[in-house]
């Protein structure tokens, strides 16, 4: 009778805090890195690029996208500088293009860096930044802005150059895509309450729905994109990632995971402000009103997403079941917890 008395207790408790969760957002969000994907075929994604970044004490990389010739755009916490909390000089990043391995790439210097105003390094809220460079000449696509809606359940490809497990200390030396999916927002509060939906400025991506599969560290800022109809669109950028069982252990592609990419849809103001060019500039005019899994599917997406105008095949580690969730799985996580805490009573 004590015991059951106790184990109610724990487990109300244990919801209250869960939900007391969603009030709070966590400040222990870990960058991220590909887990459970494949490599990715030459000539494939070459809007895709890979930064190296050196800061007084060590050397670090993170991914980007190209936008025009000479635009990039990243995440900001790869931007700047922790210890000193200061945007990192233009001379300490390195932008490699060209190929999706990193011993055939050709690199450029950054010309400037400009993080949004907004950037929360704590919340990693506002998460973008821009890097100017050279106009680029040859080998290197860019990519269009995917300026369509983003209901849960949709698939999103994302890649990256960062290490493929987490115990692994080895980075790969060509791009790594896998896929994922678009949470419920439920499930993403209970990591930031401030998290309505994949509409807004964050995307949030839930493990559970494609198990194994995850990005981890090194892939911060890298392109995540939406394929319609064989062409790829720019949908978000690798931000950050919580365990919602241990939020204080770095850990990637655990079922009790989410991860939280930056939708560039709703930074198109920074953009234009930046580049001193209009709003819809970088757009892809023919995704706008576009909803995944709707009749609009069969015909939008016609135009090339790159300049490249280059095909994405077949994606051999996507997941085929493509049912969006019919119920929130954030019940799923208190029990799995509640259950972890009565074991041990």
């Amino acid at each position: 009778m004590l015991r059951s008395v106790f184990s109610s207790l724990a487990l109300s408790i244990l919801l209250l805090s869960v939900l007391a969760a969603a009030r709070n957002p966590l400040n222990h969000r870990m960058n991220k890195r590909i887990v459970g994907g494949a490599a990715v075929p030459e000539g494939k994604y070459k809007f895709a690029v890979h930064l190296t970044i050196k800061s007084s004490t060590t050397e670090y990389l993170c991914g980007g996208s190209l936008l025009a010739n000479n635009l990039v755009v990243t995440a900001a916490h790869c931007m700047v500088d922790t210890d000193t909390n200061s945007v990192y000089e233009p001379t300490q990043v390195t932008v490699c293009y060209g190929s999706v391995n990193v011993n055939k790439m050709s690199c450029t210097g950054a010309r400037n860096i400009t993080v949004n105003n907004q950037y929360n390094p704590e919340t990693y809220t506002n998460d973008i930044a821009l890097i100017q460079i050279s106009p680029l000449k040859d080998s290197f696509s860019t990519v269009k802005i995917y300026t369509g809606e983003l209901p849960e359940g949709t698939e999103l490809i994302t890649m990256g150059w960062g290490k493929t497990s987490d115990t692994s200390s080895v980075l790969p030396s060509t791009l790594m895509r896998t896929t994922i999916k678009v949470g419920d927002a439920s499930t993403c509060k209970l990591a930031d309450s401030s998290y309505k939906s994949a509409n807004g400025p964050e995307i949030c991506s839930v493990n559970a729905l494609t198990p194994g599969r995850d990005s981890c560290s090194g892939d911060s800022g890298s392109p995540t994109v939406i394929e319609i109809n064989g062409q790829d669109y720019l949908a978000g950028l690798t931000s950050t990632g919580v365990d919602l069982v241990h939020p204080d252990e770095a850990t990637c592609a655990t079922t009790n995971g989410v991860a939280f990419y930056t939708h560039i849809d709703s930074f198109k103001k920074f953009i234009a402000k930046v580049t001193g060019l209009p709003q819809d500039s970088f757009d892809a005019q023919n995704t706008k009103g576009y909803k995944p899994g709707s009749s609009s599917e069969s015909s939008s997406g016609s135009s090339s997403g790159s300049s490249s105008g280059s095909s994405s095949g077949s994606n051999s580690d996507s997941d085929s079941s493509g049912a969006a969730p019919k119920q929130s799985t954030a019940l799923f996580y208190a029990a799995l917890a509640a259950a972890s805490l009565l074991l041990t009573l």
